[in-house]
């Protein structure tokens, strides 16, 4: 008797390749304007939500524009809220202006000609209030000097060649 061996192999591979890619793009506005902050929210955060920045000494120059009950209730109208009554004994707190827009149209008016270090950006405020906020562009970080100064120093370096001078070695470090 003879005895026959046969075995088949059958290899199958498979390649399977998906690419899904998803942009989503944000319009945000760099423009300095008056903002309401999310409740309980402070102005820094408040401001950042929407590309900006929130910076004291900026909102200090527009507080004038929120200083009495009529200016305060153009702008907070201009945001898309309402003031229906006032409260103006708490001009100075570190929160103020602020919102509550549950309770009938709140608003709490900036005093006139208050100090710049009454107001603060970094101040949250209840879950029931947004703060109204002056949001402005907000500080681009300056050029790394490494960024600068290489170019400077091979610009130097060619003056020099020019001239025919050695190059110093302190424009080298």
């Amino acid at each position: 008797t003879t005895k026959v061996s046969t075995t088949t192999m059958v290899s199958t591979t498979t390649k399977v390749s998906t690419t899904t890619k998803v942009s989503t793009t944000t319009k945000m506005s760099t423009t300095a304007r008056w903002a309401l902050a999310g409740r309980g929210q402070s102005c820094e955060e408040g401001c950042s939500s929407q590309g900006l920045a929130c910076n004291a000494a900026e909102f200090h120059r527009h507080n004038g524009e929120i200083d009495s009950q009529s200016k305060m209730s153009e702008v907070v109208a201009s945001v898309g809220k309402k003031c229906s009554w006032f409260i103006d004994n708490w001009g100075e707190a570190g929160d103020v202006p602020v919102t509550m827009p549950d309770n009938n149209g709140l608003c709490f008016t900036s005093k006139a000609n208050r100090a710049v270090e009454s107001l603060s950006c970094s101040a949250k405020t209840g879950a029931d209030k947004q703060r109204l906020c002056y949001c402005a562009e907000a500080a681009k970080p300056a050029l790394a000097l490494p960024a600068v100064a290489a170019p400077l120093r091979r610009r130097r370096r060619q003056q020099l060649a020019d001239k025919g001078l050695p190059p110093l070695t302190i424009l080298d470090a």
